[in-house]
């Protein structure tokens, strides 16, 4: 059970293997955007070699975001998040070889959402995603009815709680899958749907060593 609540170097890779499935996956229906230029933001380099250990800058700012820099082999990465117990995180990706943000994408735990976009050399943004289109009961209203029903503040990943969600448009029941983590290797596992907010499932399980 330890490695499941291993939340730094480990989970970082997650989001990202998340994300790059997320892309594959939605390729086909990521549309066109008219050409909208917002000013560039640029990787701060000087400041991630001065700063850095291990290739990961983490950084607690005086209101309480928490900011991670990473460096890859082909981008750097910014993960912005408004604390570091929160389950919402901003990336930026940065090209490595321009040092300019070619893409922006916001998760809650593992799941894409709000509008991605994608950025051409100049700040133009080129493609976007709305992760939220397809969820009528949305993340708000997730938080709401899990607090509401089994006392677990979705808002806090300290609580102990893993939260997924479909995004594969050729899946037409696309649902929330929460785990809360009980004691011993015992946790409860719910589906919600994400067009009515019904429960699907909700069960008692155990892990297995």
């Amino acid at each position: 059970m330890a490695d499941l609540f291993n939340r730094k170097a480990m989970k970082r890779q997650i989001y990202l293997l998340i994300f790059i499935t997320c892309t594959i996956l939605c390729c086909k229906n990521l549309k066109t955007s008219p050409k909208s230029t917002i000013k560039m933001e640029t990787f701060d380099l000087e400041y991630f070699k001065a700063n850095q250990k291990n290739g990961t800058v983490d950084t607690t700012l005086s209101d309480g975001t928490y900011i991670v820099m990473l460096g890859l082999d082909d981008s750097y990465i910014k993960e912005v998040r408004p604390s570091k117990s929160s389950p919402y995180c901003t990336s930026y990706f940065f090209a490595r070889s321009s040092l300019k943000l070619s893409q922006v994408l916001t998760t809650f735990f593992k799941c894409p959402t709000g509008i991605m976009k994608k950025f051409d050399e100049n700040g133009n943004i080129i493609e976007t995603r709305d992760f939220d289109a397809l969820y009528k009961f949305s993340i708000d209203d997730l938080i709401k009815k899990i607090h509401t029903e089994f006392g677990v503040d979705l808002t806090n990943v300290n609580q102990h709680v893993e939260v997924s969600r479909g995004v594969d448009t050729k899946i037409e029941n696309l649902g929330y899958s929460i785990m809360i983590f009980l004691t011993g290797r015992s946790y409860r596992y719910i589906v919600v749907d994400g067009k009515t907010g019904e429960i699907k499932k909700n069960v008692i399980a155990e892990t297995i060593e």
